[in-house]
């Protein structure tokens, strides 16, 4: 081997070691059947990994957690580099035992690799028993552009009356008690929230996607045009007011005045206005 021990294979008893130059054994493989001696084995192969999921309590009820565990089972595998799946509810998506508190029935999903790349997958499927009291989490608008405003809705359920509204968010820094509270998110922004009544607990969340504004253009002239420094989404303005059909690259101005161009991207985004040109006609 490159590390100068020795890979023995005993192909009839179905083992593969790796001895070092003392005659230690470092690791065994130890197969189901009979293993072929003349065969390049992979490390992945050699390392066999096997993903054991298991979880402190897969049936909880809405509002309490339970500690998810990943254990790998191999012959050599080290360096392990866990990735959980959905993130959502977890309290850390890459250690190999986070916390859970779904909202929801769901089922997770670890992929587990090694130091030399070799990965193993398991799932565990976490039940979430509901109290009778539910909670629906919608916004007015999901997908906004930096700068607009939109509204959390919230749809309760088995409710008798009164209850209480917690909204959190993630990047942490909203906080609220209404159940329609508006929002203006700098970033993508995930939403909590935990309603209470009598004891029992109801939870929702909603991703609020917020896409970038376009960069603010400039205008230059060349000629009798005036050009725009975006090449599309373009909107001319002549002393603030948008010109009708005026959606090109260039204009050509039909009077002495101030103009401005603003760019509207495919997500519907406007940027600022450009700084006014003041235009002289001859």
């Amino acid at each position: 081997m490159p590390n100068g021990n020795l890979l023995i294979c005993l192909a009839t008893a179905s083992k593969v070691y790796e001895v070092d130059s003392f005659g230690t054994q470092l690791w065994l493989y130890q197969g189901n059947a009979p293993i072929p001696q003349a065969f390049r084995y992979s490390k992945c192969f050699i390392e066999n990994p096997v993903a054991i999921v298991s979880a402190s309590s897969t049936s909880i009820n809405q509002g309490e957690s339970t500690n998810l565990n990943c254990t790998i089972i191999s012959t050599a595998a080290t360096g392990i580099n866990y990735s959980w799946s959905p993130v959502l509810g977890l309290s850390n998506s890459t250690v190999a035992n986070p916390v859970a508190m779904p909202a929801v029935t769901t089922t997770y999903s670890v992929t587990a690799t090694s130091s030399a790349g070799c990965s193993t997958t398991g799932t565990i499927t976490i039940v979430v028993k509901s109290n009778g009291l539910e909670v629906d989490v919608s916004a007015i608008d999901s997908i906004i552009c930096l700068g607009e405003i939109t509204q959390l809705n919230s749809k309760l359920s088995g409710s008798n009356g009164n209850p209480t509204y917690e909204w959190t968010s993630n990047p942490v820094g909203f906080n609220s008690n209404l159940p329609d509270p508006f929002i203006n998110p700098e970033k993508n922004t995930w939403y909590f929230l935990k309603v209470t009544e009598n004891g029992n607990t109801a939870l929702d969340s909603i991703l609020i996607q917020v896409n970038p504004l376009p960069l603010q253009p400039s205008i230059t002239k060349e000629d009798s045009l005036l050009v725009s420094s975006a090449d599309i989404g373009n909107q001319w303005f002549f002393y603030g007011n948008p010109i009708d059909s005026a959606n090109s690259k260039y204009l050509l101005p039909k009077e002495t005045g101030s103009y401005q161009v603003q760019i509207v991207d495919s997500n519907g985004c406007a940027s600022i206005l450009s700084d006014p040109f003041e235009f002289i006609h001859t």
